[in-house]
């Protein structure tokens, strides 16, 4: 087996030729040059996502493979459907800060507590005989 059998780079050069077939900003010598990366990431993402949860592609589709009209994220069994690209838009995503992270432990209070705490505090602790005088 050579390198050839080993390292297909089709695939990759496939997916390369639809971002620069649909973002502007990465089409050579264009006159869409983007400002920021975080525009490009965004345009990146939304193509990515576009790519395999909104548009069938035409090699999954065939009778070898699934026979329907097939997305790569169904032939991956990551969804159960084509999505629609109103359903992607609106469809919404819990940013990773918000998910599942416990929330900080409160902040200690800083110098002396008041008076009546401390009081309360120290009843508590006669009633359970911390204190031996």
């Amino acid at each position: 087996m050579s390198w050839v059998d080993l390292f297909n780079t089709a695939f990759i050069e496939r997916l390369n030729g639809t971002f620069r077939e649909r973002l502007a900003s990465l089409t050579r010598k264009c006159r869409h040059a983007v400002a920021r990366m975080e525009t490009l990431e965004a345009g990146m993402y939304l193509i990515g996502c576009t790519y395999n949860f909104c548009f069938p592609h035409q090699e999954l589709s065939k009778k070898a493979h699934f026979g329907c009209p097939t997305t790569p994220a169904l032939a991956a069994a990551l969804t159960d459907h084509i999505w629609g690209m109103r359903v992607f838009l609106m469809y919404k995503v819990i940013p990773p800060w918000c998910s599942q992270a416990e929330p900080p432990p409160p902040k200690r209070p800083r110098g002396r507590p008041p008076k009546y705490i401390l009081a309360h505090v120290l009843a508590a602790a006669r009633a359970q005989g911390i204190f031996t005088s």
